[in-house]
């Protein structure tokens, strides 16, 4: 009988991965929700209070999707509480989407909406501008314009 060493990973409910996939299930499934072929593409980062989540949800009503609730109930649902670093009440959402639904032969019918937690400003732009986050703040301009 020979002997074998099998790795294993085991990730906690808490760990950043974790947490980063668990809050882009949970934005699939309230898309899936309302409407169930939409079309969602969303990345999500974590870094200590802050939460990052990026992309397009396009379904019916896609913005009025509430993220940054859905993000606190995936950190309160991972055992975070009052008690632990950061509450779910302490987690700061950055988000950037592109909202609403594609249509064919169109390049985008959606708008981009951008939220930064410490200005609590939202600011929204139509396709195809890009969207750059500069020092002092957001800008949304042609590509040319945001490249110089």
């Amino acid at each position: 009988m020979t002997k074998q060493l099998f790795p294993a990973e085991f990730i906690f409910p808490g760990h950043p991965d974790k947490l980063s996939d668990a809050i882009a299930d949970a934005l699939v499934l309230e898309a899936w929700r309302r409407q169930p072929r939409a079309l969602v593409g969303v990345e999500v980062a974590v870094h200590r209070d802050h939460v990052y989540v990026t992309g397009r949800i396009g379904c019916t009503d896609a913005q009025s999707i509430n993220v940054t609730a859905i993000v606190r109930e995936v950190y309160r649902s991972a055992g975070y509480h009052e008690g632990w670093y950061p509450s779910p009440a302490a987690v700061q959402v950055v988000s950037i989407f592109a909202w609403g639904r594609l249509r064919t032969g169109k390049q985008s019918s959606g708008t981009c909406q951008m939220t930064r937690p410490s200005a609590s400003a939202t600011r929204t732009t139509s396709p195809p501008q890009t969207i750059c986050r500069l020092s002092n703040g957001w800008s949304a301009g042609s590509p040319s314009a945001s490249m110089r």
